[in-house]
């Protein structure tokens, strides 16, 4: 069970304004590839906004997984078949990609969002963000779950400046369904680095004015590349997003509803299917 102060719903895009359905994050991956394929040496180069294809060391690599099922938010079906896929991550592999447009901390924020679901208690993921390429030089942001205290919960934590799982992050102890789908929202502000994590329900995502973790450091980098590691096979990834403001971030993301199912903007009285 998760409690927390925010709320996602299954259905929000039928509510959403057209200014909202226009807004675009500057990198985006929905992981739309033949089930196996391994997240390295460029052969995995879909989605929009990057500068080449997944990067992994032989061994390491991160593959596709899913059986051509999405994640979306909602238990019954536990997966959206929509022809698409995500990614379930084994125990210590990672994947690395640039992507086109850097972003630079003195005078822009950068948000991540994902979509995120762990199968057991035993969860251990992060996704790191650099000033280099390829994952290199300055790390500036660190977002991810993490279970390894006393207290027996997963932790949602941040870091603004040290990578790997570090002692000193900012953490919060939410109770966490297995088996549930999340949204995972990280913001980098030049002086402050923040998450939430919001589960299904009747409200349309908004930024929240208290996140649930949030820890101070300043820098003004321009973040250009990133790096997702798991260290467990319980987690799993699906339809990331880098942009600017939240909601390029969350508009970005592709709509979490069962496949089919017919929607209709109130403002242009367009219908949209799941893609």
């Amino acid at each position: 069970m998760l409690l927390c102060r925010n709320t996602f719903s299954l259905f929000w895009v039928a509510s959403l304004s057209a200014a909202l359905l226009q807004a675009a994050p500057i990198a985006s991956e929905s992981f739309d590839y033949r089930l196996g394929t391994e997240l390295t040496g460029g052969r995995a180069n879909g989605g929009i906004g990057w500068a080449g294809g997944w990067e992994s060391t032989d061994g390491k690599e991160i593959r596709m997984d899913g059986g051509q099922h999405s994640l979306w938010f909602g238990n019954t079906p536990a997966y959206n078949q929509d022809g698409t896929g995500h990614i379930r991550c084994g125990n210590s592999q990672f994947a690395i990609r640039d992507w086109s447009t850097p972003v630079n901390l003195q005078t822009t924020d950068l948000y991540f969002a994902a979509l995120i679901r762990i199968s057991g208690a035993d969860a251990r993921c992060r996704v790191e963000f650099y000033d280099g390429t390829g994952a290199s030089g300055n790390m500036r942001m660190n977002v991810g779950l993490n279970d390894t205290d006393s207290d027996g919960n997963v932790d949602l934590f941040v870091d603004a400046s040290v990578g790997s799982y570090p002692a000193g992050a900012a953490t919060d102890t939410p109770w966490i369904y297995q088996d549930t789908t999340y949204l995972l929202v990280a913001k980098r502000e030049r002086d402050h680095v923040s998450a939430s994590l919001f589960v299904g329900n009747t409200n349309a995502p908004t930024e929240p004015i208290v996140w649930d973790v949030s820890q101070s450091g300043t820098s003004g980098v321009d973040l250009q590349s990133m790096k997702l590691a798991v260290s467990t096979e319980t987690v799993r990834f699906d339809e990331l997003s880098i942009a600017t403001t939240f909601t390029e971030a969350v508009a970005g993301l592709q709509t979490a509803v069962e496949a089919g199912l017919l929607l209709t903007h109130p403002a242009a009285g367009s219908t949209v299917y799941q893609t």
